[in-house]
């Protein structure tokens, strides 16, 4: 039982194993941006998350299309209040409530994206087959190429990126640019989105087609130390758009062919948390930081066909990778 807490959203996290001991998802950091011709972004403390493990809401607390972020495949939330994402064209930006901006035009076609270590954003161009460093000016370069149809970008808890591209999983050094293709499924199924769970040595994969969750295990240095297995089916096709642990330990898992998102329970039972309505659904999720006006206990849930808009979804916890 986890007691009734309040949590502070700053990026770190504890873990009682070894292996996993970093924040993998930083959300950069408020001194490498350019905000002043933009829009006031001085409040960067993150709002306090107060929740209960035993007492979670069933279906969202709130449930808001936001008019000012865009989202193709993802959206990712910087520290000093800016949400970025694919526009279908550029990599654009926006403060909660506005204005959006351009910030990398004719970017290629980004697919998922995190932050590197350093600050900087990592994205998947399928276009390119590419993985690609853009820095705080925005300028781009390429990190690894020949990746295939990259959807799946996170970075682990090593601080490297993991890639899904479909047939096969690569783990990415984004100094050396060295990438080494880490597992693949099998015959017939295809990764395609990636997390990882604090105090967990397993990469959490969903994939298409299926509509199974599967793990792979790692040993201390992140070398495979096992065989794909089985964790968890979702009734339908599966089309796994996104996947990432709350606080709690629950899996949500966003659903392309259902239009869904799924809450999965450390038990392993399924809730449908939330269903889409016409072309109004997720596609990838990210937790907000508690800074600006992104809420941390929210998902913020890219819809490319609707617009490239961007959903707030309130689940009432914050991310696992939020909690010191």
């Amino acid at each position: 039982m986890l007691p009734h807490r309040m949590i502070s959203l700053l990026l770190a996290c504890t873990s009682s194993l070894a292996v996993v001991e970093k924040h993998p998802r930083d959300s950069g950091t408020a001194d490498t941006a350019d905000t002043a011709d933009t829009a006031d972004t001085s409040d960067t403390e993150p709002v306090p998350v107060d929740y209960d493990c035993d007492a979670l809401p069933s279906a969202p607390v709130e449930d808001n299309e936001l008019t000012a972020p865009r989202g193709y495949h993802d959206v990712l939330i910087s520290g000093d209040g800016y949400a970025y994402g694919f526009d279908g064209n550029s990599i654009v930006r926006s403060t909660y409530e506005g204005p959006l901006e351009v910030f990398l035009p004719r970017a290629g076609n980004i697919q998922q994206m995190d932050w590197l270590p350093d600050g900087d954003m990592v994205v998947g161009d399928d276009f390119s087959q590419d993985l690609k460093r853009i820095d705080n000016t925005g300028v781009s370069s390429v990190i690894a190429s020949g990746l295939g149809a990259v959807y799946g970008v996170v970075t682990g808890p090593d601080d490297h990126v993991w890639v899904a591209n479909g047939p096969s999983i690569y783990r990415v050094d984004p100094s050396t640019g060295e990438a080494k293709e880490w597992s693949r499924l099998g015959r017939g199924v295809q990764a395609h989105s990636l997390a990882f769970k604090p105090g967990d040595p397993r990469l959490f994969i969903g994939s298409v087609g299926t509509g199974i969750v599967y793990t792979v295990a790692f040993d201390e240095n992140y070398a495979r130390a096992g065989e794909p297995e089985q964790y968890l089916t979702i009734d339908g096709t599966g089309w796994h758009d996104g996947v990432g642990f709350d606080a709690c330990g629950n899996l949500f898992v966003a659903d392309y062919y259902t239009s869904g998102l799924y809450r999965v329970a450390p038990d392993l039972s399924v809730t449908t948390f939330f269903r889409g309505r016409q072309r109004a659904y997720g596609h990838g999720l990210e937790w907000g930081n508690g800074v600006g006006g992104w809420r941390a206990d929210a998902l913020y849930l890219p819809q490319p066909y609707d617009q490239n808009t961007v959903r707030e979804v309130v689940i009432g916890v914050p991310s696992a990778w939020s909690v010191e």
